[in-house]
């Protein structure tokens, strides 16, 4: 994910490894100024990690800016400002649950080079999506997209999207033709799938953070 701090543009990854400060103590994240990037420690616990942006992104702040304000009212003015950008950012690129799927492979396992794809990451402008039974409006990051593949039956590059629809307790699958860096282009390839049961039960073990139920706004 990407935020604009000042008139930089910080990165935030997950770390491939434990984060530590100069003696050598634990870090749950860390701010690198030279860089423009913000790392998250792979064992930084789930709900940890929205306040662990947080606090980087105002050490950024701090280091674009050359100081934090000193009287009470510039610093909540400043503090306004800078958290409406971070919440504007977040939200074109998912929100919270993008957040939370970001480097997260199917093992359950924090791994850059494994990272799963949800709409949020495929690219901005990428309309909502409805489950085709109750219509419930499902947000971008919990959208699961999957690596371009051929379908044979048609022989063109697809991809496959699901998700899980709180309302109805199924996953909804189905394919879309994509484009050649594998953005769907919302024309589907193929009849939807709904997965119930223990088909869907395993959907949710493999999908943990986009099983979680965050209403689209």
């Amino acid at each position: 994910m990407r935020f604009h701090v000042g008139p930089h543009l910080y990165r935030v990854e997950v770390s491939p490894n434990p984060l530590f400060d100069d003696e050598s103590r634990p870090l749950l994240g860390a701010c690198d100024a030279d860089r423009r990037r913000i790392l998250i420690c792979p064992t930084c616990p789930l709900q940890a990690r929205l306040n662990v942006v947080l606090h980087e992104l105002r050490h950024a702040n701090i280091y674009a800016t050359g100081m934090a304000p000193q009287d009470p009212e510039s610093d909540a003015d400043h503090y306004a400002a800078s958290t409406e950008n971070i919440i504007m950012d977040l939200e074109r690129q998912g929100g919270l649950p993008a957040l939370l799927a970001m480097g997260m492979d199917d093992a359950g396992r924090y791994d850059l080079t494994a990272a799963r794809h949800t709409l949020a990451e495929v690219g901005n402008g990428m309309p909502l999506v409805s489950c085709s039974t109750c219509m419930q409006r499902i947000a971008h990051g919990s959208v699961v997209v999957t690596e371009p593949f051929v379908d044979p039956k048609i022989g063109a590059r697809v991809v496959e999207l699901s998700f899980y629809c709180p309302n109805c307790d199924h996953v909804q699958v189905w394919r879309e033709f994509c484009t050649v860096s594998g953005r769907p282009t919302s024309a589907w390839a193929g009849k939807v799938r709904l997965l119930t049961g223990t088909d869907a039960s395993e959907w949710c073990r493999r999908h943990p953070d986009q099983a979680m139920v965050f209403e689209a706004t």
